[in-house]
């Protein structure tokens, strides 16, 4: 009876401890989910910017050869400085952008850390706050009465 006693309050903490990780796996996928959504639109901003650059560059081409054929040499030469005036403001390609990802989205190793908190709260749920951030050596001894020593 004691035994099924202990084994019941086992499964039951074990199952407390299994939710609080499902609960804060579904929190760090949401978290990188969001941030790859984020990284896909700057990409994509980016690409955008590169695009419209890619554009302008062509319509001073087209231009430039427009004024060639129309043109001589001389007189085109005479206004190249405000021809290309004209395309300056343009002419800066677009800030890059970073698309790496990395455990820093989590606030790793913190975010690990925040974890292992609130693991603790779980199997020791009435240490005081400052008990919590000590190491978990006592896992590591065997539970008494088992034979090992």
């Amino acid at each position: 009876v004691q035994s099924d006693q202990l084994m019941d309050t086992i499964q039951k903490e074990f199952e407390k401890m299994h939710n609080f990780l499902n609960e804060q796996e579904e929190i760090m996928r949401i978290k990188l989910r969001q941030e790859a959504d984020n990284m896909l639109k700057r990409l994509e901003e980016y690409v955008g910017a590169l695009n419209d650059r890619v554009s302008t560059n062509e319509q001073l081409i087209s231009e430039l050869q427009t004024q060639l054929k129309v043109t001589d040499a001389a007189e085109f030469l005479k206004d190249v400085k405000g021809f290309l005036a004209r395309y300056e403001d343009r002419a800066e390609l677009p800030e890059e952008t970073d698309v790496e990802m990395t455990m820093e989205i989590f606030g790793e190793p913190f975010q690990f850390f925040r974890v292992w908190k609130g693991m603790r709260r779980i199997i020791e749920p009435g240490k005081s706050q400052s008990d919590l951030f000590r190491h978990p050596r006592h896992f590591a001894q065997p539970l008494a009465g088992n034979g090992v020593e």
